[in-house]
């Protein structure tokens, strides 16, 4: 493990910015198996989610994601900052782990 790495793409637009990468492609994809869930596109949105709604990011974002892939829509500043975020946790389980625990504790569903 560890070699693999996630490809961020942050791709104007007209009107903004779009982030996306492909999902089941992260450092982290064991531990969301492990706590029963899905490396889709929408668990990662849901977790992208939680951070904006916890005001850990500023949007405004416009969630488009799909179970291959994660994607969102926005200025320049909200989708760097959230990609910064995102580049975290795809990186460090503890993390993911950590935000995963917050957002059960706040009864935040990350999956449906």
């Amino acid at each position: 493990m560890g070699s693999m790495a996630t490809n961020f793409q942050h791709v104007e637009f007209i009107g903004g910015y779009t982030l996306f990468f492909e999902a089941g492609t992260t450092e982290v994809d064991s531990v969301i198996v492990e706590a029963g869930m899905a490396p889709s596109g929408y668990f990662w949105e849901r977790i992208a989610q939680y951070l904006f709604e916890t005001d850990q990011v500023e949007g405004p974002f416009a969630w488009d994601s799909s179970l291959n892939f994660f994607s969102v829509n926005g200025s320049f500043e909200s989708t760097e900052a959230l990609q910064a975020e995102l580049e975290k946790l795809v990186a460090d389980s503890a993390a993911l782990q950590e935000v995963m625990r917050a957002a059960e504790a706040d009864e935040f569903e990350l999956e449906f």
